[in-house]
Formats: C-alpha cells, sequence, structure tokens
C-alpha cells in the first residue's frame, strides 16, 4: 500500500503503526487523511472532520457515510479513492501520468 502512495505523489512520512488514541495524533500531527479499520476510532475521525477510508470487515458495524468517511472493503477501493484525491479519475489519467514522468510522447 505505501508504494501505491509513494506512486501517486501522496506523503507517506507521517505512518504510525500501534497508536493508541489515533485522533489525537492526528490532530497533533496536522494528519487529514486515514486508513482505518476500527469503526470507533472512524466515528471519532469524522467527528474531528478527518477524512477517513473505513476499510469495513464484513462483521464490523456499518457507518453511514459523509464527506469525511467512506467505506471500503478491498485494496483496489483504496487505491481508487487515493487516486481520485490525488486528481487522477481513471486509468487513462493514470498511464498519462506515469508516461509523463518517463517523458514518453
Amino acid at each position: 500500500m505505501i508504494q501505491v502512495f509513494k506512486r501517486n505523489d501522496l506523503p507517506v512520512n507521517n505512518i504510525h503503526w500501534g497508536v493508541k488514541d489515533k485522533v489525537s495524533k492526528c490532530i497533533e500531527l496536522g494528519i487529514d487523511f486515514m486508513i482505518e479499520d476500527n469503526p470507533s476510532t472512524c466515528k471519532l475521525l469524522q467527528s474531528k472532520k478527518i477524512k477517513t477510508l473505513y476499510f469495513r470487515d464484513k462483521d464490523n458495524e456499518i457507518i453511514k457515510e459523509s464527506e469525511y468517511l467512506k467505506e471500503v472493503s478491498n485494496v483496489g477501493e483504496i487505491c481508487r479513492c487515493i487516486l481520485n484525491i490525488n486528481g487522477l479519475k481513471n486509468n487513462q489519467d493514470v498511464y498519462e501520468r506515469i508516461l509523463r514522468r518517463q517523458n514518453v510522447k
């Protein structure tokens, strides 16, 4: 997943594992985008207006989506959301961006 972030120019310098209070850490570090699988944490992130992809397992609680919360169920959906955040709408956009980086006409 980190490689997808890097390929699409999304910063990966604020990745934190094993943080107990993720919401406070996000606020402290100015993190405005999260991928999270805990429904309670997702609700808190949403209430603090931190954009969150809720990586929901089939047995987890369903949370109403909003401007700050989108449910995803697989890595492909996460990748599509990340691409959209970065202004890429479809595979053609992705290929054109790759070609521009490689200076291919």
